[in-house]
């Protein structure tokens, strides 16, 4: 579904159970700039690739980039200084898959980069364009970060774990951004809460 920002529903894509679902700008398709949003699909164990017209908002559904993954689960991108984009998917066993992202004017398609895991299940994560780190929910766990790039160690390292405030199950994974820092944001599910 996609809602305008005073809730009204303006549009309604029949793609399948899509989970989590990120955006970033600056894509070429069909002889036009559009912006990318992509989500992850548990019907088809894939990534669902959506175009945004500038103009008038409207969301196209692209293609369903397969994975592999049997159980997937949560989503984030992450876009280079170069503007390229990757995304990041999970799935409940602990294995995140890091595609780097084309998007021509005829095809959209990704490219497996890197592969890494958690000890049990996550869910969400979110990318510091500014900063080149990603940060991984493990739901009974805590927050863990690291190099977003395509070459960066796979060595997690911890940002918050579970205890008095963040408590599991850590869900969703945001970044509020202003001029002078970066905050990360999470859902802490056990107490009903924005950490």
């Amino acid at each position: 579904f996609v809602y305008s920002l005073d809730g009204r529903q303006v549009q309604q894509l029949d793609v399948g159970r899509v989970n989590n679902v990120d955006v970033r700008y600056g894509a070429r398709w069909q002889g036009a700039q559009v912006d990318l949003a992509a989500a992850s699909n548990r019907d088809t164990q894939s990534v669902s690739l959506f175009a945004i017209t500038r103009s008038s908002g409207e969301v196209r559904h692209v293609s369903d980039m397969p994975t592999g993954l049997t159980g997937i689960y949560g989503l984030c991108l992450y876009q280079e200084a170069s503007g390229q984009m990757h995304v990041f998917v999970n799935d409940e066993d602990g294995t995140y898959l890091q595609y780097s992202l084309q998007t021509s004017d005829s095809a959209w398609s990704g490219t497996l980069v890197r592969q890494f895991a958690v000890n049990s299940q996550p869910e969400g994560c979110v990318a510091s364009d500014r900063t080149g780190r990603l940060y991984v929910g493990e739901e009974d766990v805590g927050i863990w970060t690291l190099g977003a790039g395509a070459l960066d160690s796979v060595a997690l390292q911890p940002v918050a774990m579970v205890g008095a405030e963040l408590q599991d199950d850590v869900e969703g994974l945001s970044l509020y951004v202003t001029e002078e820092r970066e905050y990360l944001l999470a859902s802490s599910q056990g107490n009903d809460s924005y950490v």
